[in-house]
């Protein structure tokens, strides 16, 4: 994938235009999403901010290519990925975009390792390129030391911590975290938001969907989400 520029020089790696969701039951439906557009590029740290039911979780499904819109274009680094086969949008999600979760979804079983070294098993890497990649990850996440700890022994915060390593480890351009705080204390909540201001400052584009005020403290830009609309913008 190659980023198309903006008019300002910068590399657009996210464009929604007039982006739909609509759910069909029966003869009824419902509108999720309503016509939204928005253009986020690398580098930077954006917020979407929405109570519960406002359609942050949905757009973040969207642009992950985790679900299709019903109408409007998905552009990821300048590729129309509405015209793409379920197979090219894997391909996507696998090397371009890296997924934290509210819930972890760490395997408690596996230590922190073999937790973040999941994605690259997928991947042609051999071990001694796979452990230095993990070694990074965890020293970025300040974890390098309970590489051997297991998954379930670990706090709430280092779990998260553990998330966004695993999401990070195949280095991709674009990090979507949906409510990376939720579960989490405050001191826990800062940290978190730090690391992952840290990495739109390495250069990632970070898109952030939360209903939590403090999380979005720490972007650079706010989109506040109502009823599927963006109704303003900070």
């Amino acid at each position: 994938l190659v980023p198309h520029t903006c008019l300002k020089g910068c590399l657009v790696m996210i464009q929604l235009t007039h982006i739909t969701k609509e759910y069909r039951f029966g003869e009824k439906s419902q509108t999720v999403l309503n016509d939204i557009s928005i253009t986020i590029s690398e580098g930077e740290c954006v917020g979407c901010f929405g109570a519960s039911g406002s359609g942050k979780s949905t757009l973040l499904n969207i642009i992950g290519l985790l679900d299709s819109p019903s109408g409007g274009v998905v552009s990821i680094a300048g590729r129309d990925c509405c015209r793409l086969t379920d197979r090219e949008r894997a391909e996507i999600r696998g090397e371009r975009i890296g997924f934290v979760f509210q819930s972890f979804h760490l395997e408690p079983r596996y230590t922190v390792w073999q937790n973040v070294e999941v994605p690259l098993l997928l991947t042609n890497l051999k071990s001694t390129e796979r452990a230095e990649r993990i070694s990074q990850v965890l020293a970025k996440v300040g974890l390098e030391v309970m590489a051997k700890k297991k998954a379930s022994l670990l706090s709430g915060g280092e779990q998260q911590r553990v998330a966004i390593a695993r999401a990070i480890v195949r280095n991709p351009d674009i990090i979507l975290a949906d409510e990376p705080c939720g579960n989490l204390d405050a001191e826990n909540k800062e940290t978190v938001m730090r690391i992952l201001k840290s990495l739109s400052n390495e250069g990632k584009t970070v898109l952030i969907v939360t209903h939590d005020r403090e999380a979005v403290k720490f972007c650079t830009r706010i989109l506040l989400l109502k009823n599927g609309k963006i109704i303003d913008e900070k």
